[in-house]
């Protein structure tokens, strides 16, 4: 027993790091990207676990997924047929594309490998687990200087190094191959699964014990970006599917008075420690930039919103269908001066382009919530909001069927009870089988 006990909890281990490698795709010295090289050890793992690889050819056997590598594919042919007829030749825009089609194989190999070897864990918990190691590794960032130079050196450009410069610290911090829009993007998503497992995987944990861990959650993602809050906003929605609302209402309260009580705590302690008082007005002054601002100016505003407003414009009629073509350029600014989502899609693809990804990633949606209704709980709730995130966040910046963490994270999560409903059906349809069988005998 004991033996096998660590066995298993070896497995997860190896999962949880290869997991992370493959979600946050971070520069490998020697090897590459930590996303190609998780791929290749996905694959290696599944011929270790006979389970493990039939749930993984029971899954690309499903139309289902057949339908998303499809989906892929075609926009990558439409993106490069676009680009070609108006004689741009910008494939910048495929990139991410060929991304998000080898990560459906990787999450594929992944949640059958954790499906085979991990009864007692979900993919809901391994991804909780991604972000509680990120926000430790952030926070040990943000407090010893010197490992945050060691790890950035490794895992990041000059040029991020340059971007984040401004920043005093606060930004750029943990261990991804993203920074900015793409890693708050990531903190944000993973702070609204953070509420997914609080409702419905976590109940047994203490009120303090759980309002600690979204607390450094929430603080680590918002050094990020303050985008990440969308996804914490998004997610206390949850609940609604978890709880009757007396009861909901109960508990708010009862997490509202923790909440005063230990933030009161926190905040005279970092008023008498001169070091943590530095750090955290840094912090304050680029997350509450719209509170600072209003006390020093009398303008409530944000810097990058009041960029993304400049970003939205009536492009020329005569390329509405198919768009310019064009992307970003060679020295990596954006074409026509803006990163907002919606523009871009419309200015590189035109309207045709843009209503297929956003198509797109409504089908897949509706088919997967149908698909996992049976063992996946508030199973519409969740696929509605995450829906919703992925059109507000594209206001912003790419996102909808195209930021690659943002859809490995929907894919880990559509694949894994995807492969559990597809187990339940069959046992369902085995279970019937067996009683016909018996009742003939009779």
């Amino acid at each position: 027993m004991y033996i096998r006990n660590v066995i298993y909890n070896i497995r997860w281990y190896v999962l949880v790091v290869l997991a992370f490698c493959m979600l946050f795709a971070f520069r490998v010295p020697l090897f590459g990207n930590a996303a190609y090289l998780s791929l290749f050890l996905f694959f290696l793992l599944l011929f270790t676990s006979s389970r493990a690889l039939n749930n993984f050819l029971s899954l690309i056997k499903d139309k289902l997924f057949i339908l998303v590598l499809t989906l892929y594919l075609f926009a990558i042919l439409f993106s490069a047929f676009t680009t070609t007829i108006n004689n741009a030749f910008d494939f910048t825009f495929i990139t991410p594309l060929i991304n998000g089609f080898f990560s459906v194989i990787a999450i594929a190999s992944l949640v059958s490998i954790l499906s085979a070897w991990q009864p007692k864990h979900s993919v809901i918990d391994l991804l909780v687990w991604l972000l509680i190691i990120q926000v430790t590794i952030m926070f040990l960032m943000l407090f010893l200087p010197d490992l945050r130079d060691l790890i950035q050196n490794i895992v990041r450009t000059e040029n991020e190094m340059e971007r984040m410069a401004s920043y005093q610290g606060i930004r750029g911090l943990g261990i991804s191959g993203s920074v900015a829009f793409g890693m708050s993007v990531t903190m944000g998503t993973l702070g609204f699964v953070l509420h997914y497992w609080f409702a419905h995987f976590s109940a047994h944990r203490k009120t303090f014990v759980t309002f600690l861990i979204f607390l450094f959650c929430l603080v680590a993602s918002l050094a990020a970006g303050r985008t990440a809050i969308l996804g914490y906003a998004l997610g206390f929605f949850i609940y609604l599917g978890a709880y009757p609302v007396a009861s909901l209402v109960i508990r708010s309260w009862k997490y509202i008075v923790v909440s005063l009580l230990l933030g009161v705590a926190i905040l005279l302690y970092i008023v008498s420690n001169e070091v943590l008082l530095e750090i955290a007005t840094t912090y304050s002054r680029y997350v509450f930039q719209f509170v600072w601002r209003y006390l020093e100016t009398g303008e409530a505003t944000v810097t990058s919103l009041q960029h993304l407003e400049k970003m939205y414009f009536i492009p020329p009629k005569e390329n509405w269908w198919f768009g310019d073509g064009y992307f970003s350029f060679s020295d990596g600014t954006h074409y026509m001066e803006t990163d907002a989502g919606y523009m871009r899609f419309l200015l590189y693809f035109g309207v045709v382009g843009s209503v297929f990804m956003y198509l797109s990633f409504l089908i897949v949606s509706i088919l997967f919530a149908w698909r996992n209704h049976s063992v996946m709980p508030s199973c519409t709730l969740f696929y509605v909001l995450f829906v919703l995130m992925a059109f507000i966040l594209h206001y912003k910046g790419d996102t909808v069927f195209y930021n690659v963490p943002f859809m490995k994270i929907f894919f880990m999560i559509s694949f894994y009870y995807l492969i559990k409903s597809k187990a339940c059906s069959n046992y369902s349809d085995n279970k019937q089988e067996f009683t016909i069988g018996v009742s003939g005998a009779r």
